[in-house]
């Protein structure tokens, strides 16, 4: 929501290698008048070094000195001496650099800064690969930026503004050319980039040399209702104040993040981790909403003919001059009620003749720029082959929907002891920024995941899956407890959780208030039954719920009779 990110805890089970996940909703469409589904899906693969013959797995971390690759076992043991086959990818370049490296008694590859690659695709000798998108620094700006006179555009600056203390350039357009620089209107004051006392016109801003440059419209100072308004243009305004991380400071274990341009619906969300993943502010990121720009052009009054209107309207007015007469348009009752699946009618569509149109005004009128979203862009994440990370001593730490106070502070304690970066990732609208924190390279303490008491060899092993239905007062004896894992099904959800697993079937998904029924109000039960109501449900409430049967549905059910 606008508010906050919506959390879904969930297990994963054991020796799992592909996770799907889906989001279905309803909303109610304005020109339908009625609820369509939405549905949104997504699928990631993990582990899937367990799937193969390989033993040796590749994970990336950054560190304060650089880059470094590491070559482990399952049970985090360093592979010293393997052969590192590398591809990087320069940002300036098309062609890759192939490299082939060895892994040091450690099991690690010290790759340094890294400072322009973009990619690095690596694999082993026995055919373990991966592959990493490097992060960027995490600042994003629209590519068309609207302002007013006399007001202050204040925008997050990137670590390479700051560092130069300034932009490439700024220059003021007029026509197809550029009119003057100026970068004197260009301050770097508390880790942002302002820009003051411009003129209204048309601008152009590049921060660093090779970047995409970022088109500015500034209108006067008139500003209504989020509008800077002229009588030659319109410009929609953001807020002039955009979000940014000022600074983000660990002094031991307190963390304190100071936000500029945060607002009450302003949330930090933390990601503590070892190694490389996902970019995690990629998929926090929305497009970005675009702005409308309008002018008004000098019209010309000019004649137009009728037009043809067509058989559709000629139908509608004849229509409305046709004598009217009574007759029942109800449904004939049917025997079966409530049928779940009814067989399609095919009709023959007939089309009408389509009218003639007017005449189009090619001079004047008014002209309205369209406010298209701007696409997110792809951020850093991992690819490839993924190993298993299952011998960490701690799994990653999220924290999700922090509230900074009314000055953009967030101060908390976090025991960060066992990672390697800190990524802070903060969310307002549709703006996302995020910035990297190198920690100290903590040392590896890999859990022990090899096989304790081995099978006997010299029999065979059979692995089997049964489903006991026990009735009241049955008994189930178990031999040997210590080999099997067992689960009790004795539960509505339990056994809805079941038959999904099993068939993943999206009609029995829809029936999981089914699970709920007893907690439900009774306003809610019988909404939900009039929407859902079926033989299958008459026959389950029957026997879960006799008295809403006896008060609802069999005096329904009589109209058979």
């Amino acid at each position: 929501s606008a508010e906050a990110e919506t959390v879904h805890p969930f297990k994963v089970p054991d020796a799992v290698h592909e996770l799907r996940f889906e989001l279905t909703a309803k909303v109610r469409s304005i020109a339908g008048q009625r609820e369509v589904d939405l549905r949104a899906q997504g699928m990631t693969r993990i582990n899937e070094i367990d799937r193969g013959g390989e033993i040796a797995g590749l994970h990336l971390a950054s560190t304060r000195a650089g880059y470094v690759l590491s070559a482990l076992g399952k049970s985090g043991e360093a592979r010293a001496g393997l052969q590192v086959n590398l591809s990087l990818t320069h940002a300036d370049f098309r062609a890759q650099m192939r490299v082939v490296l060895q892994t040091d008694a450690r099991g690690r590859v010290e790759l340094g800064a890294l400072g322009e690659i973009t990619t690095i695709d690596a694999s082993l000798g026995d055919g373990g690969s991966a592959r990493w998108v490097l992060p960027r620094p995490g600042l994003r700006l629209p590519q068309r930026i609207h302002g007013a006179a006399e007001l202050e555009l204040r925008l997050p600056a990137s670590e390479a503004v700051l560092a130069n203390q300034g932009v490439a350039s700024l220059l003021e357009r007029r026509g197809r050319g550029y009119l003057r620089s100026c970068l004197d209107a260009v301050v770097v004051e508390d880790g942002s980039l302002c820009l003051r006392g411009l003129e209204p016109g048309d601008y152009e801003l590049v921060l660093e040399a090779g970047a995409q440059p970022i088109h500015i419209a500034v209108g006067p100072a008139i500003v209504s209702a989020g509008w800077s308004l002229s009588p030659r243009r319109q410009l929609q305004l953001r807020r002039p104040d955009a979000l940014r991380i000022q600074s983000l400071e660990l002094d031991g274990e307190r963390l304190r993040i100071h936000l500029g341009g945060a607002g009450p619906r302003t949330r930090i969300h933390l990601f503590a981790a070892r190694f490389l993943g996902h970019d995690p502010r990629a998929a926090l990121e929305l497009p970005l909403t675009g702005l409308s720009a309008g002018g008004f052009l000098a019209s010309r009054c000019l004649y137009l003919s009728g037009r043809d209107i067509g058989d559709e309207y000629r139908y509608i007015l004849e229509r409305r001059r046709a004598r009217v007469f009574a007759g029942n348009m109800a449904e004939r009752p049917s025997v079966l009620l409530n049928p779940w699946a009814l067989r399609s009618t095919s009709t023959g569509v007939e089309h009408a003749k389509g009218g003639a149109d007017y005449d189009s005004l090619s001079e004047g009128g008014y002209a309205a720029g369209a406010a298209a979203p701007e696409p997110a862009p792809q951020g850093g994440g991992a690819g490839g082959q993924s190993s298993n990370l299952d011998f960490l001593p701690q799994p990653a730490m999220v924290a999700l929907n922090l509230r900074p106070d009314d000055d953009g502070v967030l101060e908390l304690d976090v025991d960060l002891g066992a990672y390697g970066h800190l990524e802070v990732v903060a969310v307002d609208g549709d703006a996302a920024v995020s910035r990297r924190l190198l920690l100290p390279e903590p040392a590896l303490d890999p859990r022990d995941l090899r096989l304790s008491e081995g099978l006997d060899p010299a029999g065979h092993v059979v692995r089997r899956k049964r489903h006991h239905c026990l009735v009241a007062g049955a008994r189930l004896d178990i031999d040997d407890p210590a080999t099997i894992k067992l689960e009790v099904v004795d539960t509505v959800a339990k056994a809805h959780g079941l038959l999904l697993a099993r068939s993943n079937d999206a009609t029995l998904r829809e029936f999981e208030f089914l699970t709920r029924w007893p907690s439900l109000a009774v306003d809610e039960q019988r909404r939900l039954y009039s929407k859902y109501a079926c033989h299958e449900l008459h026959l389950f409430l029957a026997r879960k719920d006799p008295a809403f049967f006896a008060a609802v549905i069999r005096p329904y059910l009589a109209n058979k009779l």
